[in-house]
């Protein structure tokens, strides 16, 4: 498996996850949820990383296998 690019595939998904964050944190903005930018915006790093190393795993994984079996 290529670790670099996982790590790549992870990196973009989070700063897309980054955005989503943010934006979601402008959408429910209320004098409740003070400073939620961060907290979204971190919320949003970290599971962009997961879904992005985690899909490009399996993709690498399903190459292997299609591979081998040949």
């Amino acid at each position: 498996m290529n670790i670099r690019l996982i790590l790549f595939s992870g990196f973009v998904t989070s700063i897309l996850g980054c955005i989503l964050g943010i934006a979601a944190a402008e959408i429910g903005r209320s004098g409740y949820y003070k400073n939620a930018h961060t907290r979204y915006a971190g919320i949003g790093v970290v599971m962009g990383l997961a879904i992005g190393a985690a899909q490009e795993s399996i993709r690498q994984l399903k190459t292997q296998t299609e591979r081998e079996e040949l």
